[in-house]
C-alpha cells in the first residue's frame, strides 16, 4: 500500500527532473513544432477581424514554408486573387497580378487587422532567436527571446513567449519591435486538425493596446507536408510564371 502511495510522488519527481534538464532553447524548439511540424509545409490559413465581438472582415491565404526562412503566401480572396508575398530570409516582396515588378515591403506590412505578413509567413522562432528562461509559474514557463546576432529583417526584435508547464505548447506571446515598444499580444489555442493525430496550434488571436475593442484571429485550417519547387522562391520567376498548382 505504501508503494502505491509513493508512486504518484515518484512520477511527479521524474517529470520535474526531466523538465529541469530541458534548456530554454530546447523548450523553444518543442514549441515551434506546434506550429510547424515539418520543414516543408502547405498551410491553409484564414484571418478574421472582429470589432466589438462582431466579425468585420475575413480573408483566406495559402502559405508554403521551406527551410532557411523561405515562405510564399498566396492571397485567395476574389478581390485579391493573384497577389503574393514572398519571404526570403530578411527580404519581403509583394507581387501584384498586373505588375511586372515585385514591390519590396516590410514584415510588418498589414494583411488584415493586427495580422502582418510576418505573422503568417514565419512559423518558427528557434532558428532566429536565443531563448532565456525568465521564470516558471504555476501554469507557464516564460521565455524571453532575443534576435540572434547577424539575423536581420525579423518581424519582432524580442518576444516574450509563454509555454505550458507539461508539454511546452505555446499559450501566449508578447511581441516587441526594435524600439522596445510592445506591438501586440497573442493567445494560442492548440488542438487536432482534421486528419491529424498530433496536437498543434489551431488558432492565434492577436490584440494590441490601442484598439482594445478589436482583435484578429489567425485560424490554421489545415497543415500538410508539401514541397513547393525552389523556382517559385524567386521574385523574378514569379513575375513571369504567376500560376502555381498545388
Amino acid at each position: 500500500m505504501k508503494k502505491l502511495l509513493f508512486l504518484p510522488l515518484l512520477l511527479g519527481l521524474s517529470i520535474n527532473l526531466s523538465q529541469a534538464q530541458t534548456t530554454p532553447q530546447q523548450m523553444l524548439e518543442t514549441a515551434d513544432k506546434y506550429r510547424l511540424s515539418s520543414d516543408n509545409m502547405q498551410v491553409s490559413t484564414t484571418i478574421k477581424l472582429y470589432k466589438n465581438d462582431k466579425k468585420m472582415n475575413q480573408k483566406e491565404y495559402m502559405v508554403f514554408i521551406k527551410p532557411e526562412r523561405k515562405s510564399l503566401v498566396l492571397f485567395l480572396n476574389p478581390t485579391e486573387k493573384g497577389q503574393k508575398v514572398l519571404m526570403l530570409q530578411n527580404k519581403f516582396w509583394m507581387l501584384m497580378p498586373k505588375s511586372r515588378r515585385p514591390i519590396r515591403i516590410t514584415p510588418l506590412q498589414k494583411l488584415l487587422g493586427e495580422a502582418s505578413t510576418g505573422d503568417i509567413a514565419t512559423m518558427q522562432y528557434a532558428d532566429d532567436y536565443n531563448a532565456k528562461l525568465e521564470k516558471t509559474d504555476d501554469k507557464n514557463h516564460i521565455l524571453w527571446l532575443e534576435a540572434k546576432d547577424g539575423v536581420e529583417g525579423l518581424t519582432y526584435k524580442n518576444i516574450r513567449l509563454f509555454l505550458s508547464i507539461d508539454k511546452f505548447a505555446p499559450t501566449q506571446a508578447e511581441f516587441y519591435v526594435s524600439s522596445g515598444k510592445l506591438a501586440k499580444t497573442a493567445e494560442f489555442i492548440t488542438g487536432k486538425l482534421d486528419g491529424t493525430e498530433s496536437e498543434s496550434v489551431v488558432k492565434m488571436t492577436l490584440k494590441d493596446k490601442i484598439n482594445k475593442n478589436r482583435y484578429t484571429e489567425v485560424i490554421y485550417n489545415s497543415r500538410k507536408d508539401f514541397v513547393l519547387s525552389n523556382k517559385f522562391y524567386n521574385p523574378a520567376y514569379l513575375v513571369k510564371n504567376p500560376q502555381i498548382n498545388y
